[in-house]
């Protein structure tokens, strides 16, 4: 058996303290260490530059020292392709005379002549045509109150009116059409061609100067 005396419990006990307050004073270094090392090692976002402004300068006349106002760029032509086929619409009314180059689909009102030699005239079903049409070929849908003549072919739909003498190499007349008048169908039709208006730049021939005649004095 160990015998222990007060004082070595005495001596003990005070040992058991003092380890405790070294132990309690390093755990709150390490702590502070700790925490120390983690505020070093926290990202902080940088802020970000603002970007400089760029200002376009405007170009300036040597001569003037005035500003000058750009330009606008050139429009593209918007011109309908050559073999394309051009609509007038319902709200559309056309008086005089209707010429063009390219196929024409006319869904209007047309009042006057349609002139197209070489091209396709078209009336659709909401088209109304108090015309003459000439036309290398007609086709109906609408209404015509005119003669047609037609260089190749004339076509008369189902639920069509036409109203009007037809001339033409071919004639298709459907059933259920209303057609009243008379039909010449000829192996050629002639359609009349606009006359071309002279070149401004053509000038005509100056005609050629009088002769000079000199007279030679007589002799005495």
């Amino acid at each position: 058996m160990v015998w222990v005396t007060p004082d070595k419990l005495l001596r003990w006990y005070a040992m058991k303290q003092r380890m405790e307050r070294l132990w309690g004073r390093r755990t709150a270094a390490e702590d502070t260490q700790t925490k120390a090392k983690e505020r070093d090692t926290r990202v902080v976002p940088t802020p970000t530059p603002p970007k400089p402004q760029v200002q376009q300068r405007t170009p300036v006349d040597e001569a003037t020292g005035s500003g000058l106002t750009p330009q606008p760029t050139a429009r593209q032509n918007t011109a309908p392709p050559a073999g394309s086929t051009t609509q007038i619409g319902q709200q559309i009314t056309i008086n005089g005379e209707l010429t063009g180059e390219g196929d024409v689909e006319i869904g209007g009102t047309v009042k006057g002549s349609i002139v197209l030699v070489d091209y396709k005239a078209t009336i659709s079903k909401a088209g109304k045509a108090f015309a003459s049409i000439e036309a290398k070929s007609v086709e109906v849908l609408g209404e015509v109150n005119g003669n047609i003549t037609a260089r190749e072919l004339v076509t008369i739909r189902s639920g069509s009116t036409v109203v009007g003498d037809i001339v033409s190499l071919r004639v298709n007349l459907e059933d259920g059409a209303h057609f009243k008048g008379t039909i010449e169908m000829r192996p050629q039709v002639d359609v009349p061609k606009k006359p071309t208006s002279p070149d401004p730049k053509q000038r005509a021939p100056r005609p050629s100067a009088a002769p000079q005649v000199s007279k030679t004095p007589a002799s005495s």
